[in-house]
Order: C-alpha cells, then structure tokens, then sequence
C-alpha cells in the first residue's frame, strides 16, 4: 500500500468483532486514504503483522504480549462482521 518514498501515510483503520469457533475475537480493516485500497484481517495480529511487513521490523512499533502475531498467521482475508 504506502509508497517506499513517502513519508507520511494515512489509512482508515475500521475495527470490529468477529465470532469463531471459540470466541469473540477483534477484526479489522485498513483502507488507504490516498487510494482507497482496503485489507481486511481476520484479527488483530494479522493487522499488526501487516503493518510490519509494510513499514519494516525495524519500524518504532512497541507490541504488547497479548496483541503479538498469532501462532497460525492469516492472509489477508475478508471477515464478517456481527449484525448490531
């Protein structure tokens, strides 16, 4: 999404929750404001996964223990969201 030469980039980040087998997990989506590109992630850890691999490892990201990668990383993929 964000251009290697740009040094500013802004998305829309849409957060929500998602119902597995096992419980009620937070999804998520970006979209690019300057493209209108949208990913969307089956969880919190695909999003920051995402987001390293965009912005680099070596990005000033701190991640808290319980919002780390899950063990099984997940592709990009549409989620459905719950009906309020």
């Amino acid at each position: 999404m964000p251009n290697s030469k740009s040094s500013y980039v802004s998305f829309l980040l849409r957060l929500h929750r998602v119902q597995t087998q096992e419980q009620r997990v937070w999804g998520a989506s970006v979209q690019s404001t300057a493209t209108g590109e949208m990913r969307a992630f089956s969880d919190v850890g695909a999003l920051v996964e995402f987001l390293l691999s965009e912005f680099g490892e070596g990005a000033a990201l701190s991640i808290p223990a319980d919002c780390a990668p899950s063990e099984h990383p997940t592709d990009v993929r549409q989620v459905q969201t719950d009906q309020r």
